[in-house]
C-alpha cells in the first residue's frame, strides 16, 4: 500500500522524479570520478556539476583513459537531465502564474456578469414601469422614446 503511494508521487510530480535521478546521477558519477581519477569527493562534485551545467571550466581534466570516456557518457546523460529539470522547473512555475492569472480573469468575468444581470433586471423593471404607466392606446414603443416634452433629453442618443 504505501509502495503505491510513493509511486503515485513519481509519477503525479515529474519534477521530483527529475530532481532525484539528477541528484542520484551527480553523486553515483562523483564517486566513479572519486575512484577512477583518485580526486577528492568535493573536487569530483565540483567537477560534474561544470560538465552538467556545461559550464565547463577546465581546472579539473579527467587525466586516464577511462576517465575521458566516462566524461563522455556522462555529458550525454548528464546534460539533457539537467536541461529537463530547468525546463519543468520554469513550466511548473509559468503553469501556477498563468493559472492564477486566469482564476483572477474568470472571477472578474464572473462579477461584471452578475453586475450586468442586475443592470438588465433594473433596465427590464424601469421600462415595464414605463409601459404600465403609459395612458396611450400604442404599446409598440416605449414612452420615452414618443414624440414628447422629454425630446429634448434622448436627442444626443439618436444622433448617428
Amino acid at each position: 500500500m504505501q509502495r503505491k503511494n510513493i509511486w503515485k508521487i513519481f509519477t503525479k510530480n515529474l519534477l521530483i522524479t527529475e530532481i532525484i535521478l539528477v541528484i542520484l546521477i551527480i553523486i553515483i558519477w562523483a564517486f566513479t570520478f572519486h575512484f577512477i581519477e583518485w580526486w577528492r569527493i568535493l573536487d569530483a562534485f565540483y567537477f560534474i556539476i561544470s560538465v552538467m551545467t556545461t559550464i565547463g571550466f577546465g581546472d579539473f581534466t579527467p587525466q586516464t583513459d577511462i576517465g575521458k570516456i566516462f566524461v563522455m557518457f556522462y555529458a550525454i546523460i548528464g546534460v539533457p537531465f539537467f536541461i529537463s529539470i530547468w525546463w519543468l522547473f520554469l513550466e511548473t512555475r509559468f503553469r501556477k502564474s498563468i493559472k492564477q492569472y486566469l482564476n483572477k480573469v474568470y472571477r472578474e468575468l464572473r462579477e461584471a456578469e452578475s453586475e450586468i444581470q442586475e443592470v438588465e433586471e433594473a433596465v427590464m423593471k424601469n421600462l415595464k414601469k414605463n409601459l404600465e404607466n403609459t395612458e396611450e392606446t400604442d404599446l409598440s414603443t416605449p414612452n420615452i422614446f414618443q414624440e414628447n416634452k422629454k425630446k429634448h433629453r434622448w436627442k444626443w442618443w439618436s444622433r448617428k
